[in-house]
């Protein structure tokens, strides 16, 4: 009846959806405990601006000597600081990302608690 009504076009039952979640989801869901996952949230972001504070440090630590070894740099050296800061540079799109999917968890959660 539901298909013949929403979807009379349709030739397949296969390919309608059934428009109502199944009740063993319900059932996984009554055990999510939302303040569990905003703690762990919370925690994780914490770990992320900890880890992007390091990585800056590293960025200016780097700097500082670069600026002193600039009168004796040789062509090893610059190869060897340039492959290290593509490393960083690699390691820093990956927090970015991080901190991106971090704000994205966080949205859903949101989401979730409205239901």
């Amino acid at each position: 009846m539901y298909i013949k009504k929403y979807h009379p076009n349709v030739d397949s039952i296969d390919k309608v959806g059934f428009p109502l979640v199944e009740p063993a989801d319900i059932e996984k869901c009554s055990f999510v405990v939302f303040s569990q996952i905003e703690e762990e949230l919370c925690e994780l972001a914490k770990i992320i601006k900890k880890t992007e504070n390091l990585v800056a440090s590293v960025i200016d630590r780097d700097d500082m000597v670069t600026n002193n070894n600039i009168a004796n740099e040789n062509g090893d050296n610059a190869s060897q600081n340039g492959d290290y800061m593509e490393h960083v540079k690699i390691f820093k799109d990956k927090i970015d990302r991080a901190k991106q999917r971090m704000a994205e968890q966080e949205e859903n959660l949101k989401e979730c608690r409205k239901m």
